[in-house]
């Protein structure tokens, strides 16, 4: 089909799997706590090596397309398995990863929640969809809170049209964080700081108080997020470290 036909048709299939992501949202029964039935539990090496955990679930029938999904800070894919399992049960083949330092991947420097850059975020992003797309059916992606940033980061540095190489029919938005408020913009002379201190410690920790309180409020339903901090080991809720921070604002700044 020319590329005027195929246009349409990736609209219509990215309205759609948009529409199956609210309904299954919206079957979550209050206070329940994600369990993973994915068909698969795989790990692929990023650029610099590191072991990224990624889950994918196989639809009941052939694929009628790929869909990627990467999740915001401080949780992980098992929580997009409700989500996962209903596209998956209407035809679409699903991809859900960790990216480093998240879920069941492995942590740069040892240290979780950490990335020097947001480039080894794309990467790990990367690494999974060339190891799972296939070119044959249309790949989309979805991103969570700070997974657009990933994503849309990733598609302003390249052409706007690929991702990892892979042709992207589109890509999905959920609570996608585009700028910084005023309110929590740092100033200048503090990011002038940060990056001296980051040159010396990036790992350290930045004292947040309300990390926690932030947590528990991103939930419609307000027993989630003290239930998952509580009960999921794979929560992360250590402070961001002064290099992942920075590399969080240029980010910002990149898809503002």
């Amino acid at each position: 089909p020319s590329s005027s036909m195929r246009a349409p048709r990736t609209v219509l299939l990215a309205a759609a799997l948009a529409a199956c992501a609210r309904s299954a949202l919206a079957d979550l029964a209050p206070g329940s706590f994600p369990r993973v039935h994915a068909t698969s539990h795989r790990n692929v090496q990023s650029a610099d090596g590191l072991s990224i955990s990624y889950y994918t679930y196989d639809p009941p029938r052939p694929a009628r397309s790929t869909l990627v999904i990467v999740h915001g800070m401080l949780w992980h894919s098992g929580h997009f398995d409700a989500l996962a399992r209903r596209l998956a049960a209407h035809g679409h083949r699903v991809v859900a990863l960790d990216y480093r330092g998240h879920g069941r991947s492995a942590s740069e420097k040892g240290v979780r929640g950490h990335f020097s850059t947001l480039r080894r975020l794309q990467e790990d992003v990367a690494a999974v969809v060339r190891q799972e797309a296939d070119r044959e059916k249309p790949v989309l992606a979805l991103g969570e809170s700070f997974g657009t940033v990933v994503l849309l980061s990733a598609l302003v540095e390249g052409d706007g049209r690929t991702l990892a190489g892979v042709p992207l029919a589109g890509c999905i938005l959920c609570g996608a964080v585009t700028r910084l408020a005023p309110a929590v913009r740092p100033p200048a002379a503090l990011l002038a700081v940060l990056r001296l201190v980051s040159m010396a410690a990036p790992t350290l920790g930045l004292p947040d108080q309300k990390i926690i309180q932030s947590f528990d409020e991103a939930f419609g339903d307000s027993s989630y997020g003290p239930r998952a901090r509580t009960e999921d080991p794979l929560i992360n809720l250590r402070p961001p470290t002064v290099a992942a921070a920075l590399a969080s604002v240029r980010a910002i700044r990149c898809v503002d």
